[in-house]
């Protein structure tokens, strides 16, 4: 809320399949490309349902590492596809 911290706000809960239906819809529409935001944040299987209904993605670099080797950046063939970094 205006005026408060952080710690007083809430996570906003809505129908998904609903809100993506209309954006492909409308995006399809218009002939424009929907692009979804991806900090690193989301849950495990946002990536995936938004890829399956054509909506594509980006991944920032910093979070794209080899977590089970040295760290060192993926190499671009390791990253997912529809995904723009």
């Amino acid at each position: 809320p205006k005026g408060a911290l952080p710690t007083e706000g809430t996570y906003v809960r809505y129908d998904h399949g609903a809100m993506i239906g209309i954006v492909a819809l409308e995006a399809h529409r218009a002939g424009a490309v929907v692009v979804g935001e991806d900090l690193g944040t989301v849950e495990p299987w946002v990536r995936d349902y938004l890829r399956d209904r054509g909506l594509f993605g980006t991944s920032i670099l910093w979070f794209e590492s080899d977590h089970d080797g040295d760290g060192a950046p993926l190499p671009a063939e390791r990253w997912r596809q529809y995904c723009l970094s």
